[in-house]
């Protein structure tokens, strides 16, 4: 199965035009909508949904507390509000519904200790912080089933960040040093067990799809098999940013049933054309703008670069998406990326059954 979607940032402020778009799709998304400021972002959304760890902005950044601050409140209510117009909007709606929450490595990465530092100096406040994420997104999720039965949870980890926080690249405050590096193996084990909390989440499965746990990167360098060998389902990438040293373990990953979710299409109305084609022979020369049907040539030449004579199946959808959110296009250009984004899914997915 092949379906288009969206990463999940969206353009604008009005969150019920923006659901009826992201409902529309192949695989329906709850959309972000980072345009309405403080507590709409990646980390405040993530934050807030930290079970009895309190949040607060401290100089623009947020930080544990000893209890929440306003940002904190006033993202608390748009969460409340915005699941209160997806109940009215999606009261019919039968799927899978896609959720994107910062990871635990990018939100410790982000969250700063009261004192100021950032909870990745701490090995034990990052394990405390995944397990009250984890703990935090399955209430959501709960939640969100309650009021939408018809749905099939689907969670989107974003870890923009993992890369950085594997290699030591990430600097510390004012940038006079980087955090040590993470490791492979801790990097792995914390995912793996945030990944399997998330799949253990209620809620019901259908025919053709079940709940099931994407990871998004849309950085260079992405630790491919980390999230693999976390259990990944699907890994999803910024296909314009990838390395051919990378090529092994996606191969590796897809082999062992992970789907790949194929960042091919433009974020921004300046990608002229949207669709981007990276040139198979090599894969860090700068993305063209490409039609649909060249995009599609481009993704099975892919696969066949992998070892792959078609595009394997995996254990759940593969999908095509922006190369990251959409919250720096134009309304016009969210809605027509998508669009394309569809129609290679459609058209990758006559190829195969033909």
């Amino acid at each position: 199965m092949i379906m288009g979607t969206g990463v999940g940032s969206m353009p604008g402020t009005n969150f019920t035009e923006s659901m009826k778009i992201a409902l529309d799709q192949d695989l329906a998304f709850v959309p972000e909508l980072p345009g309405r400021g403080p507590g709409a972002d990646m980390i405040g959304r993530a934050a807030t949904l930290l079970v009895d760890m309190p949040v607060e902005t401290a100089a623009g950044a947020w930080r544990l507390s000893t209890k929440p601050g306003a940002d904190a409140r006033r993202t608390a209510d748009l969460a409340e509000r915005d699941l209160d117009e997806l109940t009215e909007i999606a009261q019919d709606f039968v799927g899978p519904l896609k959720v994107q929450i910062a990871g635990p490595w990018t939100l410790a990465a982000q969250l700063e200790l009261p004192g100021g530092r950032n909870v990745l100096a701490d090995a034990g406040a990052v394990h405390d912080v995944a397990a009250s994420l984890c703990e935090g997104i399955a209430n959501y999720l709960n939640e969100l089933v309650r009021r939408v039965p018809g749905a099939i949870p689907v969670v989107q980890l974003d870890e923009p960040l993992l890369p950085a926080v594997v290699r030591g690249a990430l600097p510390v405050m004012r940038g006079l040093a980087t955090y040590p590096a993470v490791g492979v193996e801790r990097a792995t084990g914390l995912l793996r067990t945030v990944i399997s909390a998330l799949s253990d989440v209620s809620g019901k499965d259908s025919d053709e799809i079940r709940r099931f746990v994407a990871v998004h990167i849309c950085a260079s360098r992405a630790p491919v098999k980390i999230l693999a060998d976390a259990g990944a389902d699907a890994i999803s990438l910024d296909f314009s940013l990838l390395d051919s040293r990378e090529f092994e373990a996606l191969g590796e990953a897809v082999e062992g049933g992970t789907a790949l979710w194929h960042g091919v299409v433009g974020s921004t109305d300046s990608k002229a054309g949207g669709v981007f084609h990276i040139d198979a022979v090599q894969p860090r020369s700068n993305p063209k703008p490409s039609d649909p049907t060249r995009t599609v040539s481009y993704i099975e030449s892919f696969y066949s670069r992998l070892g792959f004579s078609s595009i394997p199946a995996a254990r759940v959808p593969i999908a095509i998406t922006p190369t990251c959110g959409l919250v720096g296009a134009s309304s016009e250009y969210a809605a027509t990326a998508l669009s394309m984004c569809h129609d290679i899914a459609r058209r990758l997915t006559e190829k195969q059954e033909g």
